[in-house]
């Protein structure tokens, strides 16, 4: 239980009995002994019940349809934009047809007009990896001629500055997709690009610190521009969970690397502000701020 609770980070974990042995006082017994509460980083409250109540297995019921429905709208929209057959999507290089065919599937009655709060919950079924926050954040970036509406001109555009090359933060969804950038930080600066840092963040879907600290991260790449900020959602396909599992052995989240000359040179983990910028001079000296 204290693994699942490192693992998943819950605020609460309800004990109850779902078996036919519901006679005794299994779960009052169980109860003085668990240590999950005190030993746990997220520190969950233990909440007991005697009983499989009706409610809470209902409840469940309803949240494993809810992930289903959650799964094929993604397996759904991940065709439209052509992410099958093992070919990833790159988010940063979308072109102008997949980010079509992503716009009408959110344009549910084809009007060519896709309301913010529809683009808001849609998004957060293609980039699983981002936080209701940050999309809303990023969504108030959004240049549209009509409140609230938004035409595929001014999507295609907000797309490029908000997860494109103009980001200041890059979303990557394949290993191929790291070496790439790896190899050359930045294509337009040259030469001179080849040896600049490479900061990547290593997160999960399901990982409160990491969607807590995703804001910050935006700032440091909107400040250290000489370095290239990177992003990955671990548990985003299967390409990604063998590469963090066993290139970069992940064990905790959020894990943060720096690269330098195509090599690994420093990597922690834990969202903690003083200890990334600590890190981030240590693996760049030379690093100022873009407005220096």
């Amino acid at each position: 239980l204290i693994q699942l609770a490192e693992y998943v980070k819950p605020t609460c974990i309800i004990v109850m009995p779902t078996g036919a042995y519901t006679t005794g006082p299994l779960v009052e017994t169980m109860q003085p002994g668990l240590q999950v509460s005190s030993v746990a980083h997220s520190k969950p409250t233990v909440i007991p019940v005697s009983s499989a109540v009706g409610a809470l297995v209902k409840g469940a019921a309803v949240g494993a349809l809810v992930e289903l429905t959650q799964q094929e709208a993604i397996a759904t929209l991940r065709k439209a934009v052509g992410d099958v057959d093992g070919t990833t999507v790159q988010l940063a290089e979308m072109t102008e047809e997949q980010l079509r065919a992503a716009f009408d599937y959110f344009d549910e009655d084809g009007d060519g007009i896709v309301t913010e709060e529809k683009l808001a919950s849609s998004l957060q079924t293609l980039v699983s990896s981002l936080s209701p926050e940050l999309i809303e954040k990023k969504l108030s970036t959004i240049q549209s001629s009509a409140k609230g509406q938004v035409t595929f001109e001014e999507f295609q555009l907000w797309w490029e500055t908000s997860f494109g090359q103009e980001s200041p933060v890059t979303f990557i969804t394949s290993q191929q997709e790291f070496q790439a950038i790896l190899d050359d930080p930045f294509p337009s600066a040259g030469q001179q690009g080849r040896d600049s840092p490479v900061v990547l963040e290593v997160g999960f879907s399901f990982c409160r610190p990491c969607k807590r600290f995703e804001p910050k991260y935006e700032e440091y790449a909107e400040r250290y521009t000489s370095l290239r900020f990177v992003r990955m959602n671990g548990n985003e396909n299967e390409g990604t969970i063998k590469f963090c599992k066993e290139d970069l052995q992940v064990r905790k989240t959020p894990s943060f690397f720096v690269f330098r000359g195509g090599k690994q040179v420093l990597s922690w983990t834990g969202a903690n502000e003083d200890v990334f910028m600590s890190n981030l001079l240590k693996a760049s000296p030379e690093l100022q701020p873009a407005d220096e």
